[in-house]
């Protein structure tokens, strides 16, 4: 039987949704997110977060397409799989999800060591 994630989609309500395991695990951004949550999570994974986000920069291989959405993507799938403990969350003042779908293209390859 397959292993079943719980992820808490929600601090003020108890609502959680299901994901059952196997394959990979990537946080992308919210196609609902807006503008504004989409560049201060961008902002804070690339800056306090830590993560190395060359590839999102003009002439790296994640640079297109070059969309504030995409970019967001990269740098919050980066931030939550350099995390191998597993305690980082893919929230991001609500502009991240979770997914099964791998959002690599031809060019640019999103890990996943989850």
């Amino acid at each position: 039987m397959d292993d079943v994630l719980f992820h808490k989609i929600s601090e003020t309500k108890d609502l959680f949704c299901f994901i059952v395991a196997g394959g990979g695990l990537w946080c992308v951004a919210s196609p609902r997110a807006t503008e504004a949550a989409l560049q201060d999570g961008l902002n804070y994974a690339c800056g306090q977060g830590g993560v190395d986000c060359s590839a999102i920069q003009a002439g790296g291989s994640c640079f297109n397409p070059d969309t504030l959405h995409d970019h967001a993507s990269y740098a919050y799938n980066s931030y939550f799989q350099k995390d191998v403990a597993g305690s980082a969350r893919c929230d991001f003042g609500g502009s991240g999800m979770l997914t099964r779908t791998d959002p690599s293209t031809a060019t640019c390859k999103y890990p996943s060591t989850r």
